[in-house]
């Protein structure tokens, strides 16, 4: 079955339909995203998070999967960039404080490291 054989009959497919499935694919790759989190599959679901972001740049949620991921990877300026991000959008998210607070105290340590490793 092809994406629009269910509509060969009825013409052809409407925006309404396609900005659907797009909606369907968006919460597919953020889904997915989710799961690769969780197995520390990190790479593969920034990937997946970039798809989301592609097409809804202001996704808090996903914007914070993003900073997350970063955050695992070791990329902890980016990481707080992102998360500063999602605070713009959405300032009362739940966990967002705690992940910036995170951050920030790992960029604190590890310049503290950088500048003084006698300390």
């Amino acid at each position: 079955m092809n994406w629009n054989e269910e509509n060969e009959e009825s013409g052809p497919i409407t925006d309404s339909q396609l900005q659907g499935r797009l909606d369907d694919c968006i919460k597919l790759y953020d889904n997915l995203a989710a799961a690769l989190i969780e197995i520390g599959s990190y790479n593969t679901a920034l990937e997946n998070i970039e798809r989301v972001l592609k097409y809804q740049p202001k996704n808090s949620e996903a914007l914070f999967k993003k900073g997350r991921i970063l955050k695992a990877k070791g990329n902890y300026g980016k990481a707080y960039s992102t998360f500063l991000e999602v605070e713009k959008i959405d300032p009362d998210m739940k966990s967002l404080l705690t992940e910036l607070m995170t951050v920030k105290e790992i960029i604190f340590k590890l310049r503290l490291y950088v500048w003084s490793p006698y300390v």
